[in-house]
């Protein structure tokens, strides 16, 4: 435990969407980028931004009050780092590890996915390993309350054992349905089995196709599907358990538990509860939860539910898919 007198100090860098951006354009909403949900915490301060791109540096210092530099090297009146935020392209995350870890960070705060390759992300958790930083990778439902609740709930057997799944995503096998991978992995394990139905849609990136599979973990099996972002975005996700049918609809902003209960009209059979229990959202503040647990971790030694090592798990089988892979 730590006790402090001080705020962790905070380096962003990458000042984009996710690093800035989708707080510019929802001033009055939730806090759904990095800078936000820092700037707006109290045991953090945000000491400067950085990005080579000057309309997002110009909106860092209005929004946060506080300096931005075109790139780390500029940096040089910062005394102290105890947090550094990488909100760049996968390309970008290896060298800017090596250059971050001088500020001696006490931990760094990735986007997803790790890298862009396992190799990469294995080269780079060596050198946090190396220098003592912890690594944060931003599966942000990973901090929700309520995926929270009902990890521990299917692991208890509340639900009974795992029947079958389906999940729509949009926006890149690694970019985007590797969010609903990473969730499933933290609920049910690593499964026995997966594989390629088809489909090769190009919506995100040319290096980051979305693909049809499946994950099978020997009494169940979920299929992903893909969507074509440019007709609409996509994430939802439907789980159906002995008990119970979870649905995880428009990207976590509706959530759905069914529970299964004898017909009353058919002896003998069962079915689904016509009304669900609708268990409490919490997109909006998606990167606030991230946050609050990072300040747990610092603060109280609260451990990491989003490592390094989960998120080289999910790279692993998003590599393997795209390489047409069927062997573990």
């Amino acid at each position: 435990m730590t006790f402090r007198d001080s705020k962790w100090k905070v380096v962003v860098v990458g000042l984009g969407k996710i690093g800035l951006g989708y707080d510019l354009a929802n001033p009055e909403g939730g806090r759904y980028t990095h800078t936000g949900a820092f700037h707006h915490h109290s045991g953090f301060e945000v000491v400067c931004g950085v990005d080579p791109v000057h309309e997002c540096r110009e909106n860092f210092e209005r929004f946060t009050g506080k300096p931005a530099f075109e790139d780390l090297q500029a940096i040089s009146t910062i005394d102290r780092t105890d947090v550094l935020v990488l909100a760049v392209p996968p390309s970008q995350r290896f060298e800017l590890v090596r250059q971050g870890l001088k500020f001696s960070p006490r931990l760094i705060l990735m986007e997803k996915p790790l890298a862009a390759s396992v190799e990469e992300g294995s080269r780079i958790l060596s050198l946090c390993r190396q220098s003592g930083v912890g690594m944060f990778v931003n599966y942000c439902r990973r901090c929700d309350p309520t995926v929270i609740e009902i990890g521990n709930r299917i692991r208890s057997g509340a639900f009974g054992p795992f029947q079958s799944g389906h999940v729509c995503y949009s926006g890149g096998l690694a970019n985007n349905a590797s969010h609903f991978m990473d969730l499933i992995l933290s609920w049910c394990g690593p499964p026995k089995a997966w594989g390629i139905l088809g489909s090769d849609i190009r919506d995100h990136a040319a290096t980051d196709p979305d693909m049809d599979f499946w994950f099978d973990w020997g009494g169940g099996r979920c299929v992903f599907q893909a969507v074509d972002a440019r007709i609409f975005s996509m994430g939802q996700m439907e789980l159906i358990f002995e008990k119970s049918m979870l649905r995880y609809e428009d990207f976590g902003r509706r959530i759905a538990l069914y529970r299964v209960e004898k017909d009353p009209d058919f002896a003998g059979y069962r079915r689904l509860k016509g009304r669900p229990r609708l268990l409490p959202s919490h997109i909006a503040l998606c990167q606030y939860n991230v946050v609050e647990h990072l300040y747990r971790h610092l603060t109280l030694g609260e451990p990491l539910v989003s490592t390094g090592e989960t998120a080289l798990q999910v790279l692993h089988y998003s590599e393997r898919l795209k390489a047409g892979s069927l062997e573990e």
